[in-house]
């Protein structure tokens, strides 16, 4: 371990997650190095989470909150805590052993990065033996992600998978402000603030086991919504930043391009007039003029050819107006 260690504070957001959480805290526990404290953040729950949670006693903190979501559930927990680095971790996700000393070496070898974060396994690829992001092997090597902005502009997913990520308390107290109407995608957006910010350094070795939670952001909203929010907060930090950093914007445009139409149209079929309005703004201001019709085009073959879409009668009669106009 580096002679420079600094001290480490855990966040954890937990919703109902009272049949996880002790797996989730003994992993954490039980770390080559060990956390300075462990604050689950108790988002509103109904089925005894705070109990379970409270009865470790220190290093877990228990901060309650009335039902809020995630977002703000990881704010309260940053702001609350006292270690130099904030690793966060989700309620049902295992840290891995030396997960919180390679995210920790990582950061202190690097001081120029705002966050370190390593490989996410998930009961879809716990044989991966290559890195899904890098495609460097997972042979454990410590570089930093270049470019980290970028990389997220034109990009719907965030790097750091499952929050498995270790951020400077400073930079995390900067970027966790998410705004209270994103629903979705709020690791996304606190990732893109973060990229803003500075370089990350990436650890290539899976350190945290990932499991969706069957009542987590992702089951309820969809991935639908999830790109929507993704492509907002992707938005917000281009409009802010374009100008002061050199942000490419072909491959900003080319995101645009590709995402909104199918986007809308999916927010069309499911009601969603506001934020289908806000996607439909970032597709007028960021998306190429001549690329637009083929895209439309593209997006209505794609969804059509998905099914379930001709019965009903406000599709199929925006599908022929679309089409009339397009052709």
């Amino acid at each position: 371990m580096s002679t420079n260690a600094q001290t480490i504070s855990v966040v954890m957001p937990c919703y109902n997650g009272a049949h996880e959480l002790a797996k989730t805290i003994d992993a954490l526990l039980a770390q080559t190095m060990s956390p300075g404290e462990i604050i689950v953040v108790d988002d509103g729950s109904t089925d005894g989470s705070h109990e379970v949670a409270a009865a470790y006693g220190l290093p877990v903190k228990v901060i309650r909150q009335t039902n809020a979501g995630a977002a703000v559930a990881r704010r309260e927990g940053v702001f609350a805590a006292s270690g130099d680095i904030i690793v966060f971790n989700d309620t049902g996700d295992v840290s891995r052993p030396e997960r919180l000393r390679r995210l920790h070496d990582a950061l202190v070898a690097h001081p120029q990065c705002v966050a370190a974060y390593g490989v996410t396994a998930s009961p879809t690829n716990q044989d991966t033996i290559i890195s899904p992001e890098t495609g460097r092997p997972l042979d454990g090597s410590v570089h930093v992600v270049d470019d980290v902005l970028n990389r997220y502009l034109r990009q719907c997913w965030p790097l750091a998978v499952g929050m498995n990520l270790a951020v400077r308390r400073e930079y995390a107290r900067r970027c966790i402000n998410i705004p209270s109407s994103f629903k979705a995608a709020n690791d996304y957006a606190f990732q893109i603030h973060l990229a803003a910010e500075g370089s990350f350094v990436k650890v290539e070795e899976v350190l945290l086991d990932y499991e969706p939670s069957p009542g987590g952001i992702s089951v309820n909203f969809g991935f639908t919504k999830q790109r929507a929010y993704a492509l907002k907060a992707a938005a917000m930090v281009y409009e802010t930043l374009r100008g002061e950093k050199d942000l490419e914007l072909r491959y900003f445009n080319n995101r645009v391009d590709i995402e909104w139409p199918d986007i809308w149209l999916r927010l069309y079929l499911a009601n969603d007039s506001k934020l289908r309005a806000d996607v439909a703004n970032i597709g007028i201001r960021y998306a190429r003029w001549l690329k637009m019709p083929s895209r439309i085009w593209w997006a209505l073959d794609k969804v059509e050819a998905e099914g379930g879409f001709e019965e009903r009668a406000k599709l199929t009669s925006l599908v022929r107006l679309l089409r009339s106009v397009l052709k």
